[in-house]
């Protein structure tokens, strides 16, 4: 079986999600080494019951320009460059562009890119043009590059046409399947509790939040994940992370599941995992719309502004938050949409190197 580095750039116990679990899927056809860094602020994490077989551990302080601390993390990096020719890796997997810098300069083996955000977007101001640069290097060097939406797709092919680059979107744990059967409300329920899984941070709607909350005394939220960004708002709950076997049971009694995104270039590029997942919880699903997610139209409720977004609660309220899709339509989507058929569509790409 040939050997694969699977170079992640956040700590394994993080939201569980695709780095954590295509490593493993992966690890069905190579024999994967997880490299990841060991998060500094261990609050924010809870451990992953699930754990790759092998997987190497390295620590970094956080960034800044004492040169003690640069000589430490490039000591660091030197280290792991090691690492990486002495494993004798046929391949690496490198999920950010961030990771290019501890990649040896003379590695010969095959490397691809796994790009799953706008990761120049999402660096702070002062490191977004080294961002730029180690994607772009990145890029020129990779044999195969995955991307995870067409705006991602559409952003490599820009910087270079001539790229190997394939979609593979995001997909859902396959596992039991849930589904809500509500009929019209009987009038005998009189309040609602709408929730969201998932990391909270600046691209997160608070606002939309807070006029809902403001129009309807009756319905209430609970925001399940880390948060990074938090606004003090009525009747609406940060329960913090939960492990990812523990969300159903935490999610079960709760009458609608929401993405209250900000569109900004960030949200554009996303495939989320999130309504993969809503849609196996067999919730009724709200969600800011945008043409990358415009696919899931049988299955979510969109709206595009606040006021929007209050007509459509009032209307659900009266159908009881009955889900938009049936159960058939929910088991004939999930089935092509699981993790394992994301990992058999890359096993295709490279079958040409296995």
């Amino acid at each position: 079986m040939e050997k694969m580095l699977y170079m992640m750039h956040v700590d394994w116990d993080w939201i569980f999600q695709r780095p954590q679990i295509l490593a493993l899927e992966l690890g069905k056809y190579f024999d994967v080494t997880v490299q990841y860094r060991f998060a500094n602020n261990r609050k924010t994490v809870r451990k992953n019951k699930v754990r790759p077989s092998k997987q190497v551990v390295y620590f970094q302080l956080p960034k800044n320009d004492l040169p003690i601390i640069k000589q430490f993390n490039a000591m660091i990096r030197s280290n792991y460059k090691r690492r990486i020719i002495k494993g004798d890796y046929d391949y690496l997997w490198v999920c950010s562009p961030e990771l290019f810098e501890a990649i040896p300069e003379d590695y010969s083996g095959t490397i691809i890119y796994d790009c799953m955000d706008r990761h120049v977007n999402m660096a702070k101001s002062e490191r977004k043009q080294y961002v730029q640069n180690m994607e772009l290097a990145l890029i020129a060097k990779a044999s195969y590059i995955f991307a995870s939406s067409h705006g991602l797709y559409e952003d490599i092919m820009r910087v270079d046409p001539s790229k190997k680059v394939t979609i593979i979107r995001n997909g859902f744990v396959q596992s039991e399947l849930f589904y809500d059967e509500r009929g019209t409300s009987d009038g005998e329920k009189t309040n609602y509790k709408i929730a969201y899984i998932g990391t909270v941070d600046s691209w997160f709607d608070f606002e939309t939040l807070a006029s809902n909350v403001a129009a309807f005394k009756n319905v209430s939220y609970d925001i399940i994940g880390p948060t990074v960004v938090k606004k003090p708002i009525e009747r609406v709950k940060y329960c913090g992370i939960i492990p990812h076997d523990e969300l159903y049971t935490n999610i079960e009694n709760v009458d609608c599941l929401v993405m209250p995104f900000i569109l900004n270039d960030t949200v554009l590029a996303v495939d989320p995992v999130k309504l993969y997942e809503y849609i196996s919880y067999g919730k009724c699903i709200i969600s800011v719309y945008y043409p990358e997610i415009e696919r899931f139209g049988d299955f979510v409720y969109f709206y595009n502004n606040a006021a929007e977004y209050n007509e459509l609660v009032q209307k659900l309220i009266e159908t009881n938050f009955k889900p938009k899709y049936s159960r058939k339509q929910q088991a004939d989507f999930l089935v092509n949409n699981t993790w394992d058929r994301r990992a058999s569509d890359i096993i295709e790409v490279l079958t040409e190197k296995i």
